[in-house]
């Protein structure tokens, strides 16, 4: 029918009422040949639906992991780009929007989990920065260094605490990130917290009131000594 459909030059980039496209809805259900002549017949990879997804993310939250190959082969052949580039800003990609089954998806065929933008940051920043719990998470549990940091020396743990995401801190925390590093500023990520009043942020650091472990500068104290009941 799909064949047929695309000699009459049906279009392709037609939405249904989510928003869904007719290859949104053959990756979703792994049909890999409606995919091919879907994509032969000029649809769109990179189409949105109502909840902000394309077809790539069906494929990969499906777990059909050759409609992944497929449609991530297609956008290579569009692009001027390689195919491992195309594959990296598609990790990137994922990352921002939090499609963190699209992120698992891309590492596992392979893809750097480690690979610096152009701003010198690594999946796992930028999920940090961007308070992506979801994908923060998969990230580290596939295996990210996180030991990496941006240009201005802040860790994964600083951009997690800058964005107030409580939940990546607590996991970076359970993971024996080092509290005390600093950043170009000189700030730990307890001072980041401090100036910015994330009050879940420093109480995961706390959990049982006991700081004995962290060591403040002499002339900087954290905001909670003196409104210990703000949070």
């Amino acid at each position: 029918v799909i064949k047929l459909y695309s000699f009459k030059g049906a279009r392709t980039g037609v939405k249904d009422r989510k928003g869904r496209t007719a290859l949104h809805r053959a990756a979703e259900k792994g049909h890999g040949g409606a995919v091919k002549l879907l994509l032969r017949g000029g649809a769109s990879t990179h189409t949105l639906d109502m909840e902000g997804r394309t077809p790539l993310h069906w494929a990969a939250v499906n777990h059909h992991s050759h409609i992944v190959k497929m449609l991530l082969k297609e956008e290579a052949r569009n692009s001027t780009v390689d195919s491992n580039t195309v594959e990296r800003l598609a990790l990137f990609r994922a990352v921002q929007k939090n499609q963190h089954s699209v992120v698992a998806a891309l590492i596992d065929r392979g893809t750097d989990i480690n690979v610096h933008n152009k701003k010198h940051y690594t999946p796992l920043l930028l999920a940090c920065e961007m308070g992506k719990a979801e994908s923060a998470e998969v990230l580290m549990e596939k295996g990210a260094n996180l030991g990496t940091r941006t240009p201005a020396a802040d860790t994964a743990l600083h951009l997690a605490v800058q964005a107030g995401a409580a939940s990546i801190a607590a996991l970076l925390l359970s993971k024996g990130m080092d509290t005390n590093l600093r950043n170009q500023a000189e700030e730990t990520p307890l001072h980041v917290a401090a100036l910015r009043n994330h009050g879940k942020v420093l109480w995961g650091y706390f959990p049982n009131n006991d700081n004995q472990h962290l060591h403040f500068s002499s002339d900087y104290k954290p905001c909670y000594h003196k409104h210990p009941n703000t949070f």
